[in-house]
């Protein structure tokens, strides 16, 4: 899900109580937090307000469903300020964090290996392996980040949907494994 912008804490005339207004791209047709669909939320075409009431959690999970699409966004809430807030209607308060959670159907492709003058698949011991890759996705995700037998390392865009990342050699001889997760 693209959060086109979490705007503010407010409460807008069509909402019953003060929380976190955002919009999306598509009409909402249902927003549900913490597993709680009821008096949680209110929603306005493409625009939600989450209530505040509503955010129990350190971490709240908001589902949302708009258009042909569902995503979870997690919302981090301080109920419990040291300080006491006078809070006032339609007034930038604060900014929150978002973090967003969605299935990219993210797929690689198309893996190469190549030392520094070639494509290949042998290597020396402790020589530098360079992998290269295809990502597409169902977004406009762009890969930064791989993690690589455990260890993450920084992305190099070679083209159009075209990846390149720098290992370092292995210590032993012998086939090798590349195990591949995505980072965000």
């Amino acid at each position: 899900m693209t959060v086109n912008e979490v705007v503010s804490i407010q409460k807008p005339g069509w909402a019953s109580e003060l929380g976190i207004y955002f919009n999306v791209s598509e009409a909402i047709t249902s927003v549900t937090v913490n597993g709680v669909s009821q008096n949680v939320a209110s929603i306005d075409g493409a625009g939600a307000v989450v209530y505040l009431s509503a955010l129990t959690q350190d971490v709240n999970e908001v589902i949302v469903k708009y258009g042909n699409n569902t995503a979870k966004v997690l919302f981090t809430y301080n109920r419990y300020t040291q300080t006491e807030e006078h809070i006032q209607e339609d007034a930038l308060i604060q900014k929150i964090p978002v973090i967003l959670i969605h299935n990219y159907q993210l797929q690689i492709d198309d893996l190469k290996t190549e030392d520094k003058e070639k494509e290949t698949i042998y290597f020396n011991k402790k020589e530098e392996i360079i992998l290269s890759f295809t990502s597409t996705n169902a977004s406009d995700f762009v890969p930064e980040n791989i993690i690589i037998n455990g260890q993450e390392y920084m992305l190099t865009k070679s083209g159009t949907n075209k990846y390149k990342v720098a290992l370092p050699g292995y210590d032993a001889s012998g086939k090798q494994e590349i195990k591949i997760e995505c980072s965000h």
